[in-house]
């Protein structure tokens, strides 16, 4: 995609956080969510483990499970004809995948890093829906997010500056998945991921994440780390990478 450029600043809601624990993973606080979790066998220690680079569908497969990450960090891609790639979403612990779907995947799900997944046949959560008003509202909730976070990605490929994008990203970022005991957020995709995430060119995002190093907004003892030292916000669109 094209670095469409626009003045913006960005505030907002706060997605909630997310434990990384396989026995208990926190999906959220309503009853509904935890029918969720139980449907997807969470606490049943069912569980696929992804190295990174693994594919774990493919964009047209047909949809015969949904799937529940446990921990670790998978990219949601889309192909165009001439190889480009989008990415639509860093999806981490706790985020469900599959139930926005039709009947086959509209994009392509990889491991970006070591992963852990559970997952449920489609029928058999289709059954339970069936007999779960509580269920039914959980699900139109948790489409209605991915309908908003894809909203909030598509404006900022409209209105945001590359520096505004960046630092959109990992404040949101670091938003869904907590600072580490040491006061710094894992980042576990490369940099030509935030490239296809937000529009850019990887020439763009290197040259961004220095100039925000140099300037004092960020710190960034290695690559796979960071954390934000400014207050500034980049307004107007909610914080949901």
């Amino acid at each position: 995609m094209l670095d469409q450029t626009a003045d913006s600043d960005m505030g907002g809601a706060k997605p909630r956080k997310r434990r990384d624990s396989h026995a208990d993973i926190d999906v959220g606080s309503g009853l509904a969510e935890d029918m969720l979790a139980d449907c997807l066998m969470v606490r049943r220690g069912q569980s696929r483990r992804m190295a990174p680079r693994e594919i774990l569908f493919v964009e047209g497969d047909p949809v015969e499970s949904l799937f529940l990450i446990l921990s670790g960090t998978i990219r949601c891609c889309i192909f165009a004809e001439d190889g480009r790639r989008l990415i639509t979403r860093f999806a981490t612990a706790g985020d469900f995948l599959g139930f926005a779907s039709g009947e086959r995947f509209a994009y392509t799900a990889e491991a970006v890093d070591r992963v852990s997944v559970t997952s449920c046949p489609r029928a058999v959560f289709e059954a339970k829906l069936a007999t779960s008003p509580g269920l039914c509202l959980e699900m139109r909730r948790l489409i209605s997010r991915e309908l908003s976070a894809s909203c909030s990605l598509m404006m900022t490929h409209m209105r945001l500056y590359a520096t505004e994008r960046i630092l959109w990203f990992l404040r949101g970022y670091s938003e869904r998945t907590g600072i580490g005991p040491e006061g710094y957020v894992s980042l576990p995709m490369t940099r030509q991921d935030i490239a296809d995430h937000l529009g850019l060119t990887i020439e763009t995002v290197s040259r961004t994440f220095s100039s925000l190093k140099a300037s004092g907004q960020i710190e960034m003892p290695s690559s796979k780390r960071y954390r934000i030292l400014g207050g500034e916000e980049t307004g107007g669109l909610s914080v949901a990478a």
